[in-house]
């Protein structure tokens, strides 16, 4: 069925056709298509397909099904499951760790999980590759560990200006290829779960034979441009449309090939909600990326169906430039903190979000701090409660005279915005605040007004990590700088090195909740909310399930032509 591109921007008529639906019926289109072809609603576009420039969520869509790192992503689990290498080794506590790649002939170590041990909707009777046979680029080039020292010695080369050096490779010493399918890994520090990141683009080994002869013609940036990017991955790339669309389609020397289903793979930037939700329910799209779904359609697509919902691994907050008045006295701060309603807010943005008291959500085995108490007036109150008749006396403490103003800006998204507006009218009524609201374009806001700290007041701002873990979330504000907040603490900076290198787990545990509740003491941001994963997905789309990580796989998903409603 096709539909006028007028009616998809207009968004009404379609979209709303399906809020009075009920949980027996399907949000969408359900006519499965002949062709193995998955069309997924990326919501915005990817600024680049080098890994070692991965940035956004969306580059972390593309870039995997792309290129494979060391390990992949379990995709029920999320935990570290065998890529382009089948064992590993973990010595010296912790600060040196082995690879074993496809094509070693007598691999050490723990045997990373295989296809062959997945559920059956995502191996379907399909046996796992041999891991004595070396996997091959797609030009039939052979990966060797030297391709990864390649890739890492690169993306730590200041000249690659590569974002994620700083978070995720300060910490590596040096890397080394012992033999042709051995790498080696060398920490400053123990990191008991460095393993579990490395399915995270950034670590993916590159070619570097295609890199270099890029780089040696005078343009580097060529070797990822469609039909000549040499990939390790799933698929290749086939075409990509700034604005439009990307299109990979299947690798025919991935080294398991016989697994992927998928003819063709399409990624579509779409901003407007309306718009997406129209493709999808047309049939035009089949998956709906989980943070893009408007909160005016979660009611009806969670009584759809087809539509899936799930508890993320995500949290949202507001982080602060604390190095310029008023934002750089803790004590207003912390008025703005208790001056918000998180459960008015979750309760308003809906689909089971759930108010934030701090940067960790729920892990298991991590008790989050549930107070950070303070003295007022020789009364204890606590910082990370909802108390307007505190947040007003402590306001007044600080020395601020006249109406304060505090600008808040956010990326161009239906959730933030209705979320930036609750907290611009609570703080004007409690506090008698003015908030000035800067709607910015997504690519525009994080590369400049978060990354490079251009901003006052407040931002936008959240994670979904790359491990379910507390340390993913609180490194954001370690020495990397990765979260949008403007403030740097080296108490914490070693608080936090201190707390991830201890082995014993549930003592490892406590002492990253020690790290928390200074991180909240300190309070360079203000937790919003834990959210929750809402997507579209069409019945006959199999072998794609949504987990509490959210990030998608792509490898093992199918079509079921044969599909019909029950």
């Amino acid at each position: 069925m096709k539909v006028r591109r007028r009616e998809f921007l207009l968004g009404g008529p379609l979209a709303l056709a399906g809020c009075a639906r009920t949980r027996s019926e399907y949000f969408g289109d359900t006519a499965p298509p002949t062709a193995r072809r998955l069309v997924f609603e990326s919501g915005s576009e990817a600024g680049s397909l080098d890994p070692a420039k991965c940035i956004t969520d969306v580059e972390t869509y593309v870039q995997p099904a792309l290129f494979e790192g060391l390990t992949g992503l379990h995709p029920v689990t999320s935990e570290p499951i065998a890529a382009l290498a089948t064992h590993y080794e973990m010595k010296q506590s912790g600060a040196q760790f082995s690879f074993y790649l496809r094509g070693h002939s007598a691999p050490r170590g723990l045997r990373l999980p295989d296809t062959s041990e997945l559920p059956e909707q995502y191996c379907r009777g399909r046996a796992a590759a041999p891991d004595r046979i070396a996997a091959l680029w797609s030009d039939g080039t052979k990966i060797t560990a030297e391709d990864f020292v390649y890739s890492w010695r690169r993306i730590q080369d200041p000249a690659t200006a590569a974002y994620l050096a700083p978070m995720y490779f300060a910490g590596i010493r040096g890397v080394l290829a012992l033999d042709e399918f051995t790498f080696q890994v060398d920490l400053s520090e123990p990191n008991p779960i460095f393993h579990k990141f490395l399915w995270l683009p950034a670590f993916a080994a590159l070619p570097r034979h295609s890199v270099e002869a890029a780089r040696i013609a005078g343009q580097e940036a060529s070797w990822t441009e469609p039909r000549r990017m040499v990939s390790s991955g799933p698929f290749i790339l086939d075409e990509w449309a700034p604005m439009n669309k990307i299109v990979l389609r299947r690798n025919p020397r991935y080294y398991e090939a016989s697994l992927v289903s998928l003819d063709e793979l399409v990624f579509l930037p779409t901003t407007n909600g309306a718009t997406l939700v129209n493709l999808y329910k047309s049939g035009e799209s089949h998956v709906t990326d989980v943070r893009i779904i408007p909160p005016i359609y979660a009611t009806a697509i969670m009584g759809a169906r087809d539509g899936l919902r799930s508890d993320a691994c995500h949290s949202v907050w507001l982080s602060v430039n604390t190095m310029q008045p008023p934002l750089d006295n803790v004590l207003v701060r912390y008025a703005l903190n208790m001056a918000i309603n998180r459960a008015a807010i979750a309760r308003t943005l809906g689909a089971g979000r759930v108010p934030a008291r701090g940067v960790v959500p729920p892990l298991p085995g991590y008790d989050s701090p549930a107070t950070v108490p303070f003295s007022l007036d020789g009364q204890s109150c606590d910082v990370l409660s909802f108390n307007p008749e505190a947040a007003r006396a402590l306001l007044s403490k600080t020395g601020h005279s006249g109406r304060m103003r505090i600008s808040f800006s956010f990326p161009q998204d239906s959730a933030t915005q209705e979320m930036s507006e609750i907290v611009a009218q609570q703080w004007h009524s409690i506090l008698n605040i003015d908030c000035p609201l800067n709607l910015q374009e997504a690519s525009v806001y994080w590369s400049q007004t978060c990354l490079m700290r251009g901003y006052q007041g407040v931002v936008k701002d959240g994670w979904t990590p790359v491990v379910a873990d507390p340390y993913d979330f609180l490194t954001q504000f370690g020495p990397a700088q990765y979260s949008c907040a403007a403030w740097v603490d080296k108490k914490y900076d070693g608080m936090l090195a201190g707390a991830n290198s201890t082995l014993d787990p549930a003592e490892r545990m406590r002492e990253l909740a020690k790290v928390e509740t200074y991180l909240l003491r300190q309070m360079p941001l203000l937790p919003v909310y834990y959210d929750s994963w809402l997507r579209l997905q069409k019945p006959y789309v199999r072998g794609f399930p949504l987990n509490r990580l959210g990030w998608p796989i792509f490898k093992y998903a199918w079509i079921d032509t044969n599909w019909r409603p029950s």
